[in-house]
């Protein structure tokens, strides 16, 4: 007859759940496996410690393994279900389409803040075009991953797309670079255009990429485009008003 000596309970550790419920395991250590290293995997012992044995007061342990007073056991890792891994997927996907808009609300609002960061000598607006153009090749990618191309396209796509394109190739065209990225609220003197579209749509650069994103219908899910079309509404909103005095300062 075995002389059991109870140890403490280890909290969640389950290796064999589908046969015993967690409330009824109680590891035990038995002077016959003590020639045993204690820090001998669990999951190892188990494999010839698992016995139906009679214990004393009509008792059966029907899982046995052999742990030291200190040992820690951690608990199995837990595979995520697919519909987590579906959710985590578009949680990321989403975060991807909204990734510039903190940065361009950033810059707008603190404009002295992120010339200061460039230093002297180096252009401000220069620093955000290159930092943009990293962004949105993220939140291209991020579309990409979600998206279902097939050939040809609806006919409406072609159409949109050029006609957004357009406007963006328009804009960028009268206003150069530093008209595009934040020149007034860096502190450059920025020419007033009233050139179409100018003076006939407004915001024709936000209006031309949603048209563009609007396009993307017949190949990327329409939640995507809703989020990232909502993010230029958003920015829409936050430059409508401009104030001068919270312009930057040029760094001499």
């Amino acid at each position: 007859m075995f002389s059991l000596q109870p140890q403490k309970y280890l909290h969640r550790y389950t290796p064999t759940a589908r046969k015993l419920p967690i409330a009824e395991r109680m590891y035990l250590r038995l002077p016959l496996l003590d020639r045993l290293s204690p820090c001998t995997p669990i999951l190892q012992i188990e494999k010839y410690s698992t016995l139906q044995t009679p214990l004393p007061f009509g008792q059966t342990v029907e899982h046995l393994a052999c742990l030291s007073p200190r040992a820690s056991i951690p608990d199995p890792p837990r595979s995520l279900r697919p519909s987590e891994m579906v959710s985590m997927a578009a949680a990321a996907v989403a975060a991807g389409v909204l990734l510039p808009f903190p940065f361009y609300y950033a810059l707008w609002t603190h404009p002295q803040r992120w010339a200061d960061l460039c230093g002297r000598g180096a252009d401000p607006c220069r620093r955000m075009a290159q930092v943009s153009h990293a962004l949105k090749a993220l939140q291209l990618l991020a579309l990409a991953s979600v998206a279902s191309f097939s050939w040809p396209p609806p006919l409406y796509c072609p159409v949109l797309l050029a006609v957004g394109q357009y406007l963006n190739f328009k804009v960028y065209q009268l206003l150069g670079e530093s008209g595009t990225y934040y020149g007034v609220r860096f502190g450059k003197k920025i020419p007033w255009v009233t050139e179409f579209p100018f003076g006939y749509i407004k915001d024709p650069q936000y209006v031309g990429s949603m048209l563009s994103l609007v396009a993307l219908l017949c190949w990327v899910p329409l939640q995507y485009v809703l989020l990232w079309c909502l993010g230029y509404v958003f920015m829409m909103w936050v430059e409508q008003k401009e104030d001068p005095t919270t312009r930057a300062k040029p760094l001499s």
